[in-house]
């Protein structure tokens, strides 16, 4: 069977790394992957991975495959374009619907979807109520790595994600500004944005040298205002360092799955602090972060990822 992955570029960031683990899943059913996508530094893991990637620079669509994945509804226009029948492909969604809405021409198209995945139980929700008559399915992202060996523990706690407004970086900035807390960021995945004085910046970082910066930091914090599925606060679980996540619904619902994650109100300061408390507490138990390792694999794995996609994709794969 030959599969074609869409998806917005090879960067190294949420979209393209879970679509990685996708790619591995089809590979692994002897089907035969292709990929449309911009360039990006991830190109090398797809590669190597067995997936075809067309010439430096190049976004080829095929014309002639059994099966296409949309990775994030940016991909919906393209697969419009192209005229391909809706029953010939499956959209996976890594955006909310807020987020979603900003792009009124993939609104109104999202109702010709007919196979919509989403990552997270709320997402569904929310594009029900607008899409109803779409097919839906929960894919939750796959972390499938090895713990990296810690060197030494770095005293600095590891922020992840591009400098942007969802992510709140600088909200979480300014919150420490409030306390007037003398902590240490390693942010990594981005630039300095210019302004930020004291903290690390590593920028675009392969998977291997995230993970390893991740499992030498201290602790993970995300103070972001809009995720479907926190892809590095898991890897960060998996890591056995304790999390601190902002309490929108993406990170209560991963707290339903591990309840031992902490969580704070990203509009109260002091909320952030008595979590920050706590798991500078966690920190010091070994049983609980090991307990949360477990959990995340359990939900998280590649077994359970696997066996997701056997019950999405029965029907289609031949």
């Amino acid at each position: 069977m030959k599969i074609q992955l869409l998806t917005p570029d090879l960067n190294y960031s949420g979209a393209p790394i879970a679509l990685l683990q996708l790619a591995k899943y089809f590979l692994s059913n002897n089907c035969e992957v292709l990929i449309c996508a911009r360039d990006g530094d991830s190109r090398i893991d797809f590669k190597k991975t067995g997936v075809t990637i067309p010439l430096q620079g190049s976004d080829t669509f095929y014309t002639d495959c059994d099966l296409y994945i949309g990775n994030t509804i940016l991909t919906l226009p393209l697969l419009i374009e192209k005229k391909v029948p809706k029953e010939k492909y499956f959209l996976w969604a890594h955006e909310t619907l807020s987020m979603a809405s900003e792009n009124h021409a993939i609104m109104q198209n999202l109702n010709q979807v007919k196979n919509l995945i989403c990552q997270s139980e709320f997402q569904i929700e929310e594009y029900k109520s607008f899409f109803p008559n779409a097919s839906y399915y929960q894919l939750r992202n796959c972390v499938n790595f090895n713990k990296p060996e810690v060197n030494s523990t770095s005293s600095s706690f590891a922020v992840i994600g591009f400098w942007e407004h969802g992510k709140n970086q600088q909200g979480l900035l300014d919150i420490l500004k409030f306390l007037s807390l003398n902590v240490s960021m390693n942010f990594i995945g981005t630039q300095n944005p210019g302004f930020v004085d004291k903290h690390n910046f590593w920028g675009s970082v392969n998977l291997s040298t995230a993970r390893n910066l991740i499992s030498n930091s201290y602790g993970y914090i995300s103070a972001s205002r809009m995720e479907t599925q926190n892809l590095s606060a898991i890897e960060a679980i998996l890591s056995e360092i304790p999390v601190l996540l902002s309490n929108i619904p993406a990170h209560q619902e991963l707290k339903s799955l591990i309840p031992e994650i902490i969580l704070f109100n990203i509009d109260d300061p002091q909320s952030f602090y008595k979590g920050y408390l706590k798991m500078l507490e966690q920190k010091k138990d070994p049983v609980t972060l090991k307990t949360n390792r477990n959990l995340a694999i359990q939900y998280f794995g590649w077994d359970a990822f696997s066996h997701t996609c056997d019950q999405i994709f029965s029907g289609v794969l031949k």
